[in-house]
């Protein structure tokens, strides 16, 4: 049976990063990103010659899109599917006072809704003998932190939804990871003093607190 990688955020750091550990574990992967970017794309066909690689993209607030995968049906149909979710806004602080109601509105559509949705949509039509999902969490959902509101209620929200999932699809996979600080452009909205408070917070090796540490767990849980 063939394999299928499902890579939503598919041009954030962590999944590049998951991208250079696979090479040739999957017989396809669909890499959904927010818009075209041919230099990734280009480098992408390099790097995985043996793999068949669709791009797909989406900037995730706006509604899941059935058609756009409908099109690539013969490489879901049969095959065992793994979905790995990345995407999300960056994260800024604010204080619950000056936070903007359409921030959470915004988190929840990125980083939750699309997911719900395209799960739905594999379960429901395509109905696949072996599925993984692997929501990528935060250490924030152990360890609970202020002023990050939007996009730590998403989260959890997250974490919820996987632990439901699990509960009403006892047959499929519903992973999560937790990692702490990893710097990225992603965390380009954090202050510095911040960052460096948080990184020897969890400076601790039972920490997934580095890049590879991270990949490591996902390319564990998942294969």
């Amino acid at each position: 049976m063939s394999k299928t990688l499902l890579l939503v955020g598919a041009r954030s750091e962590l999944a590049q990063n998951f991208i250079e550990k696979i090479k040739n574990k999957y017989s396809t992967i669909f890499f959904i990103y927010r818009e075209k970017d041919r230099y990734f794309e280009n480098n992408v066909n390099d790097k995985l010659k043996k793999c068949k690689c669709i791009f797909i993209y989406s900037n995730f607030e706006d509604s899941f899109h059935k058609k756009t995968f409908s099109k690539h049906k013969k490489y879901l149909v049969g095959n065992k599917i793994d979905i790995l979710l990345f995407q999300s806004p960056k994260p800024q602080t604010v204080r619950f006072i000056n936070l903007k109601i359409s921030e959470i509105e915004k988190n929840l559509k990125v980083q939750s809704y699309y997911s719900l949705e395209l799960i739905q949509y594999l379960i429901g039509e395509l109905k696949p003998k072996i599925l993984k999902v692997l929501f990528t969490l935060t250490i924030y959902n152990l360890e609970p932190t202020p002023y990050l509101m939007p996009y730590l209620l998403a989260k959890n929200f997250n974490e919820k939804i996987c632990e439901l999932l699990n509960i009403e699809y006892p047959n499929y996979k519903f992973l999560s990871v937790f990692p702490s600080i990893l710097r990225t452009k992603f965390l380009s909205r954090l202050h510095e003093l911040s960052l460096q408070i948080e990184e020897k917070k969890f400076k601790s090796k039972k920490y997934l607190n580095t890049k590879d540490k991270l990949t490591n767990e996902i390319y564990k849980k998942l294969l």
